[in-house]
């Protein structure tokens, strides 16, 4: 590959997509071996070579980086914790985030155990591997009166998650709260003893 155009995975698990868009642009994959985050050996060991790394939460702190060759970080996600921000500018890498990448995968998944425990798959999941039958009725969406937190950059990405109940099948209360009350207290409580 000409000028060794090499980026190395962070994350144990990784969509096609990106990779396949990295590949057309002729950089070379280097897979994360070991399906799980790096420790610091591991990390330093892969870091010969390469130029940029798709960063999961591996540490990528001021030695690792001093030891490196990169002169890209793209963060996996919003946070940047993991990263020295400092020394990777004194280094000249230039870093980067994807903070609105994960936000619908992140609505979806609430959105998943949201129905789940609403029916209580969980519980039914438990009791069928110990080999127990328990009948179990869960609740429904529909007529449901649903606590909304536009707080994260996820809550604006939950609602188009829902549009087969659509308008007038359940009620959204709209909040920007910093702090919601625990799902499961809306849940668990009948509709007649609910705040609304």
């Amino acid at each position: 590959m000409p000028g060794g155009r090499k980026v190395l995975i962070g994350p144990s698990v990784m969509g096609p997509v990106p990779l396949a868009k990295l590949e057309r642009h002729g950089f070379e994959i280097v897979p994360n071996p070991y399906a799980r985050k790096y420790t610091r050996a591991e990390l330093m060991g892969l870091l010969d070579g390469v130029d940029g790394i798709l960063a999961g939460l591996e540490a990528l702190d001021k030695e690792v980086l001093e030891r490196s060759g990169l002169k890209v970080i793209s963060r996996v996600g919003s946070g940047m914790s993991n990263v020295d921000l400092a020394a990777a500018q004194a280094l000249g890498i230039k870093v980067y985030s994807t903070p609105d990448g994960p936000t619908l995968a992140v609505a979806e998944m609430a959105v998943g155990n949201l129905i789940g425990l609403l029916r209580r798959t969980h519980i039914m999941s438990h009791d069928l591997h110990e080999k127990k039958w328990t009948k179990i009725v869960g609740g429904q969406l529909h007529g449901r009166t649903w606590p909304w937190w536009d707080s994260a950059a996820s809550g604006a990405r939950w609602r188009p998650c829902f549009p087969p109940w659509g308008p007038g099948s359940s009620r959204w209360i709209l909040s920007s709260r910093k702090s919601p009350p625990t799902c499961a207290s809306w849940i668990w409580t009948p509709p007649s003893q609910r705040p609304m």
